[in-house]
């Protein structure tokens, strides 16, 4: 089989046998008909934007890696997800924490 792939393994943790993915870099090659992307108005690219998208939104990709994915800076993927109301992964920790942080600079100043 051509290229590499990622390939499932047991390892052991604690004592108990857990499985993960390895981290060799996999190639996915996906066959698109044509009439699929015209009937969405899409060019290859711009389904690969919102396959980024969709991942980011789902939060199997992080920001970083879901722009990496789509090809574009991650300023620009910001104002993307932006622009569809897809605020960043944020959960109740961070958000303490920034809000902390925050009182600290302003108390500062």
């Amino acid at each position: 089989m051509p290229g590499a792939t990622s390939v499932r393994h047991l390892k052991t943790c604690e004592g108990k046998p857990q499985a993960y993915l390895s981290t060799m870099p996999a190639t996915l090659t996906m066959d698109l008909p044509e009439d699929v992307l015209q009937t969405a108005r899409m060019t290859v690219d711009e389904a690969r934007v919102e396959l980024a998208i969709s991942l980011f939104a789902s939060q199997r990709l992080s920001m970083g890696k879901a722009a990496e994915f789509a090809g574009l800076p991650v300023a620009h993927f910001l104002g993307m997800l932006a622009a569809r109301h897809i605020g960043p992964h944020y959960d109740r920790e961070e958000a303490l924490s920034d809000a902390a942080t925050l009182a600290r600079l302003r108390a500062a100043s």
